[in-house]
């Protein structure tokens, strides 16, 4: 029979081309009556109008299913990323956007546009939006509110309380009053501490700390947050318990059902009329800690069109604002539509309107033995991203930092009045002014790099340090290399060239240098979140495509080909006499520079899990960086002025290694003779001395340079 059956439901189905849109959703046992109507009505309506539509939806409950929402949670993930087509709507937990997002239609693609704007903007900007795409609207808004048991409340006149210490005094009183008619059964109040809603509990009772309705959430390292923890562990000392604040939500629902509670917070129910509803209290009258979440609808992507559109036509029928106007008259739902508040006859019904480590630290406190501050700063860790500051309350290394930063900058910017100062510029005639005027803006560029480490991390801030960091550094080596080249032992085009096209020579290095990290902005640095149990997190940037790390790579290189220009370029001029300190100064300067590569190239491969030693490696690196090109460049010339005359020379120094190329060059051109003299036996031979050869006048030719001490 029920074979048969089956197969005549097929053939109807066929013959009408009626479309089964099945759907998946969980909700507790007492609400699957927000479910039931809004089926009944869509196949009723579907029928009315002839859709050719039926609504099927599976509901999950703790009772039919084998655990509560997080296994619900690992079903629906499980079935949308296997591309699933089992299931055409989802019906999901509002907190959950964000993961089925990449999985769900865009539903201002399918829905009017007007349809969407009459939701609440904040309810669909913080539940519904998913890389700026509707991927779901909510069928319901869950609050968290106060029950409270109006047959006790009357029974002792007393009110409703607003505050959590009016909640204290209300519940000591009946208490004390119930156990003297041996009223052993009844609880005070449960708290909903529990693993399924602690975390929110928590959430919600720091926020009913806040100094006004208007101000956000208090920070975790607030007054607030410590009054807030304090009055848990106070209500849960004086009229709780611990076994009530961690009682699960079966033993919640029972207590509103029997009415064997004074006050209970819980989610939303329809429940009996001994119990009203009332916002969450506050640490003053005024201030409530309630939160909204809610249930969201989505549509599968991974279904075909004809499909797609006749899920829309679902989402679109269930979201209107005449279901939902029907369905808060009934008080079955809160909705998110603003406008159905406006409505006299709504008005007239309604009476009010992180996870698991997040939770167990401050569990911690409320039923463990740490201490607020201990508790506070582990969940400040966990929540946020630790990066340097000029604020000590976490750490002084970044003000350090800064004041060192600040002294380096003023003394490196004040010493370009030695330029202008008569018994300096007999050791600055290395470079002209304007040339020092560049090397020294460049090492100032590479010195402010650090600064972007101040502040939330962006991709805009890693990029800008990366390019502050090459250009300057290219820009305080440039003036060095052209000088290098005009001084060259020996006249050439290249020489030439450069010294009438010095303007031209600066600009093509430092375009090159732009070019490479406009290059990159195509493939750009991505923020790697470093989460760190029982420590701070913070944030590196990275590059992870082929592309990106290729241009990185570029960047580097070009970095060394210069460095490398400047080390033969210094042996070749090693002995001139004119340059001769300058040559040593700056070699002493490519060494540092080439020390602080090595550190920078290690320090992104190896893993540092923490925030300061991994900024201070940074920040020394990039003060070594740029303060010993100036210390060797710059500021030993203004040193040397101090400590010998100006006029003293080197002569006798110089003279003896004059003769010291000489004979050196005499025994190489002996040498280059002799060798060519017995190098014509083979054809084989010959080639191979021919290279040889090259190589050797090569050899000789850069030697010659090396012990020259004038130009020629």
């Amino acid at each position: 029979m029920y074979v048969f059956k089956i197969f005549i439901n097929y053939l109807f189905d066929d013959i009408t081309k009626a479309i089964v849109i099945n759907a998946l959703a969980y909700t507790y046992i007492q609400k699957v009556y927000l479910y039931t109507p809004l089926i009944n009505a869509f196949n009723t309506y579907s029928k009315k109008e002839k859709l050719d539509i039926t609504l099927n939806v599976t509901i999950l409950t703790p009772n039919n299913s084998t655990s509560y929402v997080d296994n619900y949670k690992a079903v629906v993930d499980y079935l949308l990323k296997k591309k699933s087509k089992k299931y055409d709507l989802y019906f999901y937990f509002s907190t959950n956007s964000k993961n089925y997002g990449p999985y769900l239609l865009n539903l201002y693609d399918y829905l009017p546009y007007d349809h969407i704007k009459m939701y609440d903007p904040g309810v669909v900007s913080t539940s519904c939006l998913y890389n700026n795409k509707v991927v779901g609207l909510p069928i319901t808004l869950d609050i968290s509110v106060l029950y409270s048991n109006m047959n006790l409340l009357s029974k002792y006149e007393k009110p409703i309380p607003k505050t959590w210490n009016e909640l204290i005094e209300t519940s000591q009183y009946i208490m004390k009053k119930e156990k003297e008619f041996n009223n052993t059964r009844l609880i005070a109040y449960n708290g909903l501490f529990n693993k399924n809603h602690g975390t929110v509990s928590i959430y919600e009772f720091i926020k009913s700390y806040s100094h006004s309705k208007t101000l956000s959430h208090p920070k975790i390292k607030s007054e607030e947050t410590i009054e807030a923890l304090k009055m848990i562990n106070n209500i849960k000392e004086k009229i709780s318990s611990e076994l009530d604040f961690l009682s699960g939500d079966d033993y919640t629902i029972e207590k509103i059902y029997t009415g064997e509670a004074l006050f209970l917070k819980f989610w939303y129910l329809q429940h009996p009329p001994f119990y009203k509803v009332s916002a969450i209290p506050g640490w003053k009258e005024g201030i409530t800690g309630s939160l909204t979440g809610g249930y969201n609808v989505g549509i599968c992507k991974h279904i075909d069109e004809h499909r797609r559109k006749a899920a829309a036509e679902v989402v679109k029928f269930i979201t209107s604002k005449e279901v939902q106007k029907k369905y808060v008259l009934q008080r079955y739902i809160y909705s998110a539509i603003n406008s159905l508040y406006d409505d006299e006859e709504v008005c007239s019904i309604i009476e009010y309107y992180y996870n698991e480590k997040y939770y167990s630290y401050f569990s911690e406190y409320i039923f463990g033995n740490k201490t607020i501050s201990e508790v506070i700063k582990n969940v400040d860790d966990m929540t946020r991203f630790y990066s340097l500051s000029l604020k000590t309350e976490d750490t002084y290394v970044g003000l350090i930092v800064f004041i060192i930063f600040v002294v380096l900058f003023i003394i490196i910017s004040l010493s370009i009045v030695f330029l202008f100062i008569k018994r300096f510029k007999s050791n600055l005639k290395f470079l002209s002014n304007d040339l020092w005027f560049i090397l020294i803006i460049g090492v100032l560029i590479l010195m402010c790099s650090f600064i972007l480490l101040y502040g939330n991390l962006s991709v805009i801030k890693c990029h800008l340090k990366a390019f502050l960091i090459s250009f300057g550094f290219i820009t305080s080596l440039i003036p060095n290399i052209y000088e290098f080249i005009i001084e060259f032992p020996e006249d050439n085009k290249l020489s030439i060239w450069t010294k009438n096209n010095k303007i031209k020579f600066i600009l093509i290095f430092l375009a090159i240098d732009i070019v490479l990290n406009c290059l990159l902005i195509i493939s750009p640095y991505k923020l790697k979140d470093i989460y760190l149990i029982d420590s701070e997190n913070f944030q590196k940037c990275i590059i992870s495509t082929t592309f990106g790390k290729i241009i990185q790579n570029l960047i580097m290189s070009y970095e060394i080909i210069i460095i490398l220009i400047i080390l033969v370029l210094v042996f070749m001029e090693w002995n001139l006499e004119k340059i001769y300190y300058d040559t040593r100064f700056i070699l002493g300067a490519v060494f540092m520079d080439i020390l602080s590569l090595i550190i920078y190239n290690i320090t992104n491969k190896i893993e540092i899990n923490n925030y300061i030693a991994y900024n201070i490696i940074f920040v020394s690196n990039t003060f070594i960086l740029s303060t010993s090109n100036f210390i060797f460049m710059y500021c030993s010339r203004v040193l040397i002025s101090f400590i010998r005359n100006e006029d003293a020379e080197l002569n006798e120094s110089f003279i003896k290694r004059n003769q010291i190329n000489n004979s050196v060059m005499k025994r190489s051109t002996l040498s280059t003779h002799t060798y060519n003299s017995s190098s014509h036996n083979s054809s084989n031979k010959e080639n191979i001395n021919t290279a040889k050869r090259r190589a050797s006048e090569l050899s000789n030719k850069i030697l010659s340079y090396h012990y020259k001490v004038s130009k020629s």
